[in-house]
């Protein structure tokens, strides 16, 4: 199977499944042994394709039982470390192997086929590995079925080879609803997040001291604008070019605050992640755009504080060349950028880099 993937062959969905169930049947047999038999390797280079065909993977053989170890050898002698990084289950790091150690092998090495990439380059949270962005063209079902063969706790992971081919065979009802996280107390934003997405909105700003001082002073200079208003006809040319200007001008004066408040009032911010990308829109009385250009998931690769003396001012998301911002500007509060940026951080499973800024140099942290 190393050689296929070397040579930049794809394996569909069809034949991933075709794949796990002849790889189940084999550790089903193995497992069912007196004492158990457990390979503790499972990974590509140790499973061999004979006879590939256009919509078959052909015959399936496990190699190398160098590594096998029965169940009597817990009983007596030394415990030893053997697998590979990235295809061991957590337990197999202290030594211990049960038939499920098997099936996270098998889990990370199917998660391999279908994402092109070892697991070591996938990203982890909770020491899950996260592929499910990078397998979208995947059936949900196979995706938590993956999951669920991959679990780093033994409770929660498939315990039997056999369990593991009835459920891929008959999937188990996902249950992923999303869950509304409780903002910090006084804040209107609303978070909602499962396995699949997290979404952020930020509600309107609302008309605060600044914008009740900028229509004081709008009302005003209005007045002092439009005084031709009512004499464009009966003026000379030059006069009525004079107040035409002059009216256009206050109305476009006008314009301009009126789409201050609207926004201040109407318009929400949506910051949404799921497996295909990460967006940021603006919602205005049925009106959507892009506040900031959406870029493919994958390309998330830092979460940043910035802080301006001793004041969080704003959360950075960097995604490829992009950045999206979470901040001040944007109406939110101190409370709430820190808010934000742990369930980011626990939701994307990144390090959080924190930024000085004095108004001259940034220092990162």
């Amino acid at each position: 199977m190393q050689e296929h993937l070397r040579s930049g062959r794809t394996f569909s969905e069809s034949e991933v499944k075709e794949l796990a169930k002849s790889l189940l049947e084999i550790l089903s047999y193995l497992h069912e042994q007196n004492p158990p038999v457990i390979h503790r390797d499972i990974k590509p280079s140790n499973i061999l394709l004979h006879s590939r065909s256009g919509n078959s993977v052909g015959q399936v053989y496990l190699v190398d039982f160098g590594s096998v170890q029965n169940q009597a050898a817990k009983f007596g002698g030394t415990i030893t470390v053997v697998g590979t990084y990235g295809y061991m289950a957590p337990e197999q790091f202290g030594g211990r192997s049960v038939p499920a150690s098997d099936l996270y092998g098998l889990g990370a090495t199917l998660i391999y086929l279908v994402t092109g990439l070892h697991p070591t380059e996938l990203s982890q949270q909770d020491l899950k590995i996260q592929f499910a962005d990078r397998a979208a063209h995947l059936n949900p079902n196979l995706i938590d079925w993956l999951e669920w063969m991959t679990e780093p706790s033994l409770d929660k992971r498939l315990s039997s080879a056999g369990e593991a081919l009835r459920s891929l065979k008959n999937p188990r009802p996902i249950h992923k609803s999303p869950m509304v996280v409780q903002p910090p107390p006084g804040s209107d934003i609303k978070l909602t997040k499962n396995s699949e997405f997290i979404e952020i909105v930020i509600p309107p700003q609302g008309i605060g001291l600044g914008l009740i001082a900028l229509l004081s002073a709008a009302v005003p200079a209005s007045i002092v604008l439009l005084p031709g208003v009512f004499s464009i006809y009966i003026s000379t040319y030059n006069s009525e070019i004079n107040d035409q200007f002059t009216l256009r001008s206050g109305s476009f004066f006008l314009g301009a605050v009126g789409v201050i408040f609207l926004f201040a009032i109407f318009r929400k911010l949506r910051l949404r992640i799921d497996r295909q990308q990460i967006s940021y829109t603006s919602h205005l009385l049925g009106l959507k755009w892009n506040y900031s250009i959406p870029v493919p998931r994958q390309e998330i690769c830092q979460l940043e504080i910035e802080e301006i003396g001793d004041k969080v001012s704003q959360m950075i998301i960097q995604a490829g060349n992009q950045k999206y911002r979470l901040g001040l500007k944007q109406g939110l509060s101190e409370s709430e950028i820190k808010w934000l940026a742990a369930e980011l951080r626990e939701w994307l499973g990144l390090k959080m880099k924190r930024t000085l800024t004095d108004g001259k140099q940034n220092i990162s942290i």
